[in-house]
């Protein structure tokens, strides 16, 4: 038996055996590291990871270039656009704007707010170059037009409105001679009919048009529509209620329309103005007093107003006179036989027995 080798230690290389060079211990991983001992940190996922600073530093710029990009063509185009519109207003007037100003020159243009031009008219009438218009005139409300036309049938009156939005004919009225004052009527106004009339330089339908108001409208103390006192001759010498040449002094006459035979007998004027009337029509006044009434029915409608007033009459051939007054004029009803034959309008100054 030989000699016993003394014991190699546990792990140690058989004998013979070239030893391995020594290598570095790897650390074992441990599920549950001492608290004490700090965790090397995990590497964020990749999806995670921070952009490298060159690629930041790229795109930061990238962005700021389309940014500066963007905004120079906004500026041009609003610098494009405002300027291109001041340069239109100074250079190229906008097309509405040369419509408006084409329209405003053109002797046919038909603005409703507007005066319609003498071309206009006879266009509307139909009979351009028959027709000369001499004269175009509104109404205070602008709402009619009244032109003073030349025509071949002599001098006349076309009458125009804008009920259709524009100036168009009123009913197609155009007046050469008093026999035509009757369609004025049909504005449905006999006051507008009447300043229509006013507008025509010659004023042949004021006779006619007066008294259809005179006709129609309740008799008061002061008179009956448009005929009342006082009145300048001068604003009723177109009407025909009272004779041209009037003396300054009292005179009474008869109106020369004669249309108001039936409704006015005579007329008193004094110092230049109508101061009296007599009135024989149908009208009444707002309390129902009326001529053809009898005494007895004129004192249950007026009562205690009623005012003896007989003196002031003489020589008008009435029995009694009783009279209602107000502060400036009386309406004197003259009774003959018991019954209301004729009513006079006067001012309270004149007295009609001394004319």
């Amino acid at each position: 038996m030989g000699t016993a080798n003394p014991q190699s230690p546990v792990g140690a290389p058989p004998p013979g055996s070239k030893t391995p060079e020594p290598t570095a211990a790897l650390p074992r991983q441990m599920s549950h590291p001492p608290s004490s001992v700090q965790s090397p940190k995990a590497d964020p996922p990749p999806a995670h990871r921070p952009t490298p600073a060159r690629d930041v530093q790229k795109r930061g710029w990238f962005g700021k270039f389309v940014l500066i990009v963007v905004g120079i063509v906004l500026v041009w185009f609003l610098l494009r656009t405002l300027g291109g519109g001041d340069n239109q207003d100074a250079s190229t007037p906008n097309q509405d704007d040369t419509r408006s100003q084409s329209d405003q020159t053109d002797p046919l243009f038909n603005d409703p707010d507007g005066t319609p031009s003498e071309d206009l008219v006879a266009v509307l009438m139909g009979r351009e170059g028959e027709v000369t218009v001499s004269s175009v005139e509104l109404t205070a409300d602008r709402l009619f037009a009244v032109a003073g036309v030349d025509s071949p049938e002599g001098r006349g009156y076309f009458v125009l409105d804008t009920d259709s939005g524009e100036w168009g004919p009123f009913d197609d009225v155009f007046i050469t001679e008093p026999a035509q004052c009757d369609s004025l009527f049909s504005t449905g106004d006999a006051g507008r009919a009447l300043e229509i009339s006013s507008l025509m330089d010659e004023k042949f339908c004021d006779p006619q048009l007066v008294f259809r108001l005179v006709e129609s409208e309740q008799l008061n103390s002061n008179g009956v529509g448009p005929l009342r006192v006082p009145r300048e001759l001068a604003d009723i010498d177109r009407t025909q209620i009272v004779p041209e040449g009037q003396p300054w002094e009292c005179a009474v006459a008869s109106p020369p329309y004669e249309a108001y035979a039936d409704m006015v007998p005579r007329v008193w004027t004094q110092g230049g103005q109508l101061v009296a009337f007599e009135f024989i029509g149908g009208n009444t006044t707002p309390s129902g007093a009326h001529v053809g009434m009898s005494e007895s029915a004129l004192v249950s409608v007026l009562g205690d107003s009623l005012e003896d007033r007989t003196a002031d009459y003489a020589g008008l051939g009435a029995d009694r006179v009783l009279a209602v007054r107000d502060e400036d004029s009386e309406l004197g009803f003259l009774l003959r036989s018991g019954v209301v034959d004729s009513v006079v309008v006067r001012l309270n100054t004149f007295v009609p027995g001394s004319c």
